[in-house]
């Protein structure tokens, strides 16, 4: 017989897998069958909690016993026998996990033999849930920015509709390289930032700590812009669109500067604003918006460039590179003086 030690408020109690596990077992005092039957889902996602239900028949007030036999022949009792007919636990890992119920009358002896226990107990027939990993189409890897330009950083996001299973990870990969953006054990979400040139594709994936991928999401090509962000010289688009940039000459240090854009003939002309602090990396205002002005708070000295990109709003947002500059018109670049 296989002996478990099951933790019940705070002492540990000895409790034997029952010499019956696998087996449908009814008694029959004042002829009427007592039995029992375990009720469970076809199947749920790894993480989750699968909830059970038993259901007696004939019972006048009956009590409980669950027993699940994990993937890997472990088992695990919910402890003592208790009136609740249903048992909740998690699904760790993939794989089948086996359920059975026992049940007896409150009432009866809860110390007896094996012998006795047959004249009080009976026990469903196990019941089977399959523990899955969610499929590619649930793992969903999204960009931050729908135009990528040499020099500027993307931050992509992965998440995954269903929490990680116990010893797998959630990664960001750069299918080019083979190299891990990040990754987590905890949390069915990350992100990662990366700055590159040319063409790359990306991909998350769920992979256990043995190297088995488990599942992927479709993969994100991304191109990066030929034309560099931090040109002094500004363009029109092909339509001879422009926009300039009224901004202030000199700024102090931790006090907010706005800086306004000026379009020439634009209809509906939206803005995405940069900024390259001294030493420091170009760091975007977001996607384009219909924000004329933009607003920042210069933390250290020195000379601070900005600049701004303009282009209709009803223009695509995913053209190719070359295609860019059919809609897209860029004010030089200004220097404002940041001092203490």
């Amino acid at each position: 017989m296989i002996s478990l030690i099951i933790p019940i408020l705070g002492a540990f109690t000895l409790y034997p897998v029952p010499n019956t596990w696998g087996m449908v077992r009814t008694i029959n005092p004042s002829f009427r069958t007592h039995k029992v039957t375990v009720s469970v889902p076809a199947s749920d996602p790894v993480g989750q909690l699968i909830t059970v239900t038993a259901t007696p028949l004939h019972f006048l007030h009956p009590v409980y016993q669950f027993w699940v036999d994990y993937p890997g022949g472990s088992y695990e009792s919910n402890g003592r026998y208790q009136s609740n007919p249903q048992f909740s636990f998690p699904a760790s890992t993939p794989g089948n996990f086996t359920v059975q119920v026992f049940a007896r009358e409150s009432n009866a002896p809860v110390n007896e033999n094996a012998t006795q226990r047959a004249e009080f107990e009976v026990s469903s027939a196990p019941a089977t849930v399959d523990s899955v990993i969610p499929s590619a189409s649930q793992i969903l890897l999204t960009a931050n920015q729908p135009i990528v330009r040499s020099g500027q950083p993307i931050t992509l996001s992965a998440t995954s509709n269903a929490p990680l299973p116990t010893g797998y990870a959630l990664q960001i990969v750069d299918t080019s390289t083979g190299k891990i953006l990040n990754q987590t054990m905890i949390n069915n979400h990350l992100s990662a930032t990366t700055i590159q040139q040319g063409t790359q594709v990306f991909h998350a994936q769920i992979i256990s700590s043995g190297g088995q991928i488990l599942t992927q999401s479709n993969p994100m090509p991304m191109t990066w812009s030929t034309n560099p962000i931090g040109t002094y010289g500004g363009h029109d688009n092909t339509l001879g669109q422009s926009v300039s940039l009224k901004y202030p000459s000199t700024a102090t240090i931790n006090q907010s500067v706005t800086i306004t854009a000026i379009p020439y003939f634009f209809q509906s002309p939206v803005y995405q604003y940069w900024l390259l602090p001294p030493n420091g990396s170009y760091v975007s205002s977001g996607s384009f918006s219909s924000n004329s002005t933009y607003t920042f708070t210069p933390n250290q000295p020195g000379s601070w460039q900005v600049m701004v990109y303009a282009r209709e709003s009803t223009a695509p947002s995913n053209e190719t590179p070359t295609q860019q500059a059919i809609y897209e018109a860029k004010s030089q670049t200004y220097d404002v003086n940041v001092q203490e």
